[in-house]
């Protein structure tokens, strides 16, 4: 039984690092990020909105990678949004985003939903992760991930 056990953890190792020989393993992905100084806030009349471009998010990133986008609430160091943040125990500011191809919005809303007060200039961050090169071999190569996912089970390697 044991034997077995190692055998598969075996056919594991060397089937993904084959994968990623094949699909260029050896390559990072290029992250990029950049900081903005958010000022071109506009009002919906409950929520303060400030859309921001940012060419890096294709729909490649939107489909297969990831964008992360961080505020800087206060003085100290970045948060990443969604965050909520208490002036008191009886009021909170929520600030979220929303990604799509070309750029990002972010969007300043209090817990009263009444105009919040003009947020100013924020300083905001922003994150581009790329697929790696297994995420894009998926991509390019579905029926593949589907001979990998028969000969998994038939190994008893899904759990």
């Amino acid at each position: 039984m044991k034997a077995n056990s190692t055998f598969k953890k075996i056919f594991f190792v060397l089937a993904t690092t084959l994968c990623f020989s094949a699909c260029g393993g050896d390559e990072e992905p290029q992250i990029q990020s950049d900081t903005f100084l958010i000022e071109n806030w506009q009002s919906t009349g409950q929520r303060w909105y400030a859309e921001v471009s940012y060419a890096a998010i294709t729909q490649d990133i939107i489909d297969w990678g990831a964008v992360l986008v961080y505020m800087q609430v206060s003085t100290g160091g970045y948060n990443q949004v969604p965050v909520t943040f208490y002036s008191n125990s009886n009021y909170a500011t929520s600030i979220e985003v929303s990604t799509y191809v070309g750029g990002f919005t972010i969007f300043w809303t209090d817990s009263d939903l009444i105009e919040p007060v003009f947020p100013g200039i924020q300083r905001s961050k922003v994150v581009v992760i790329p697929a790696g090169p297994l995420e894009e071999w998926v991509h390019q190569n579905p029926e593949e991930l589907q001979h990998f996912k028969e000969a998994s089970k038939a190994l008893g390697l899904e759990k």
